[in-house]
């Protein structure tokens, strides 16, 4: 749960559990003391906008091993070039200055957004994995399909006492048998 724990590269099985399970936050926790005697403080989840409104910073992660916080999409996307997503910050003096930054900076408006695609993408079932799975499955019943076929063919020259060949081995000639001749009787199976 601790995204300070997470692994350097995070794999696609990764990536769908972690959004599935969201950005994990502890609120009412007694965050620590640094040594000028500041702490990381739950406002910081929020922020006020011109109108007064106030908004949630989903994004925001505060991790207890480390106590610094992340940014959970940068984090998960692998933006190297962001401390916030590499180490976490717990500069709690500034953090009120640099957190208006981060969300003003490009690459994390991008790993936004396709944290946003990936998250429809997982719940429609439409990214590149379950695209492939259904392919595979349809691929799979396809030759599930075949193989009932033949064990049908089978089946019916069993019961017909019929050779699944005849005596000349060249295809379309009499005597070919029921698969090889022009004249068959496999298309009544």
């Amino acid at each position: 749960d601790d995204i300070a724990t997470w692994p350097q590269s995070l794999n696609n099985e990764f990536h769908a559990l972690i959004l599935e399970r969201g950005p994990v936050r502890i609120k009412g926790l007694e965050y620590p003391k640094d040594i000028r005697g500041r702490k990381f403080a739950e406002k910081n989840y929020c922020k006020r906008l011109s109108n007064s409104e106030i908004v949630n910073r989903q994004w925001l992660v505060y991790s207890k091993c480390k106590d610094a916080v992340f940014c959970f999409p940068c984090k998960i996307f692998n933006s190297w070039n962001f401390k916030i997503a590499t180490m976490g910050i717990n500069d709690w003096k500034n953090l009120s200055h640099i957190l208006p930054q981060h969300e003003k900076a490009q690459h994390h408006i991008e790993t936004m957004h396709k944290l946003c695609e990936l998250s429809v993408r997982l719940k429609n079932q439409t990214t590149l994995d379950a695209q492939n799975q259904r392919l595979l499955e349809s691929e799979k019943q396809h030759w599930c399909h075949v193989l009932e076929r033949l064990f049908s063919i089978v089946e019916y020259l069993l019961a017909n006492n019929l050779a699944f060949r005849g005596s000349i081995e060249k295809l379309f000639q009499p005597k070919n048998g029921i698969f090889g001749g022009p004249c068959t009787t496999a298309g009544k199976i």
